[in-house]
């Protein structure tokens, strides 16, 4: 499905503006149409560009960036050299719509409330499409759809908005003809998404021989793998296994489109004035807690993800402290110099090089974690090495330190009942904040149903 909007939006805005995340739906409308007709400034020079690439259920841990064995990545790992690599960056939530939700909003599903499978971004939420082009960015999107359909949410503030279930070389050509059409030095914003790694894992033959450890007579009794239930799968130890190489062949399938891509930037000579922000929105599980795929747990497999930026000005290094998708709304606009705060999230240019301003007071890093796909009720707080997971119907918490157990194998609640209390009010404190509201719920056609389903997220 293509969503065309042609009528560019021209207003230029560098005036100051604050967008509160709680503003009601009338005065955020407000703000958002005074924003894209004040027109009353010229753009930054040099107007500079943004390019978004969401690989879907892409964990950090499988790149060798992130300091994974095997080779399934060389080609993200070069471009995280060039850049800054966020070596503790954060989901909010371990499926898709609330994941994108949170990356185009600023705000923690607890407060954009869209994290249910009929929930759309509020209309009184403005996104950072919206923004961009109401301060004279183009603005165009290429999906696969799913979660991240139009119907969503996701189109507003885009020019064109392309959600088709695809492969991610016809999403990448889509991307290069897109920016050669533009006029040059004409700044624009470019999301892309792909599900490429995503299960079934799509791979040619040669790479999953490649990470293949076990034969392939390993029998998968059923028509398709990825519509079980996370959480009630009999899978063998060895089909585990099997879908994590496969996993790890989709990647490295992957990693090889996107370096033409890159290349094809660099040709260009993009970089000069274009950041590009190469992120997941979660990751998948191949029995580390007894589950698989994603959506249904809170532990690290399915919430450390990658998120690495190269661009003008940004400085090669690796950035330990815990920061989270939500912040990479408010990133973004200060990238691009444009003067709006808007969202929850803190934004992380203080740690992009000397360019960049790092006058920002730096806070303690705290990255909330919403709703399961699967209808569990769990929420969670990580603060340093200390991480809460909550179960909000029987009130079970269970407590990790990811410096000296990075796998959760032990919960450590009884033995420091202190910490555990402490990150319980910390949390308790943010589900106290009144979200902005239903998502805007609505009713899937049978036609949606069956995407969905092809996908393996309707069981």
């Amino acid at each position: 499905m293509v969503i065309a909007d042609r009528e560019r939006g021209g207003g230029r805005n560098r005036g100051r503006t604050l967008l509160w995340a709680g503003l009601p739906r009338l005065l955020s409308g407000v703000l958002l149409v005074l924003l894209a007709q004040a027109g009353c400034s010229q753009l930054p020079e040099p107007r500079r560009s943004l390019i978004v690439i969401s690989m879907d259920t892409l964990r950090a841990d499988r790149l060798g960036a992130y300091g994974y064995a095997r080779s399934t990545s060389p080609n993200i790992d070069a471009l995280a050299a060039r850049g800054a690599r966020f070596a503790r960056a954060h989901s909010p939530a371990p499926w898709t719509l609330p994941s994108h939700a949170s990356i185009f909003t600023g705000l923690t599903p607890q407060r954009h409330a869209t994290h249910s499978w009929g929930d759309k971004i509020p209309s009184s939420v403005p996104t950072l499409a919206e923004l961009l082009r109401g301060a004279g960015w183009r603005t165009f999107g290429h999906t696969t759809g799913g979660f991240v359909s139009g119907r969503y949410g996701f189109a507003r503030g885009f020019e064109e908005y392309v959600d088709e279930l695809s492969g991610f070389k016809m999403t990448l050509n889509a991307a290069r003809r897109k920016i050669e059409s533009l006029p040059e030095g004409e700044p624009y914003f470019l999301f892309l998404q792909t599900f490429t790694v995503h299960c079934p894992y799509p791979a040619s033959s040669a790479h999953r021989a490649t990470f293949r450890r076990q034969p392939e007579s390993v029998v998968i009794e059923m028509a398709s793998p990825c519509t079980v239930r996370p959480l009630e799968s009999n899978f063998s130890e060895a089909q585990k296994k099997l879908f994590s190489d496969r996993y790890d062949a989709a990647i490295r399938s992957a990693d090889e489109k996107l370096a033409d891509f890159v290349e094809f930037l660099d040709r260009r000579g993009e970089f000069k004035d274009t950041y590009l922000v190469l992120l997941s929105d979660h990751g998948d599980e191949f029995g580390e807690h007894d589950g698989i795929f994603h959506g249904h747990t809170l532990y690290e497999e399915l919430l450390h993800v990658p998120l690495i930026i190269v661009g003008p000005g940004v400085e090669p290094s690796v950035i330990e402290e815990q920061v989270g998708l939500v912040d990479l709304m408010q990133t973004a606009l200060d990238l691009l110099q444009v003067d709006i705060e808007a969202g929850e999230g803190r934004s992380l240019t203080r740690y992009l090089g000397g360019d960049f301003p790092s006058s920002a007071p730096a806070r303690a890093p705290v990255a909330y974690f919403a709703s399961t796909e699967e209808g569990t009720k769990l929420r969670g707080v990580s603060l340093g090495d200390d991480k809460l997971i909550l179960d909000l119907e029987t009130g079970q918490a269970q407590l990790f330190d990811l410096g000296t157990d990075p796998g959760e194998k032990r919960d450590i609640a009884a033995e420091r009942p202190s910490t555990r209390d402490r990150l319980r009010r910390v949390l308790d404190r943010h589900l106290e904040r009144t979200d902005l509201g239903e998502g805007g719920g609505q009713a899937l056609s049978p036609e949606q149903i069956e995407e969905l389903e092809a996908l393996g997220y309707v069981h």
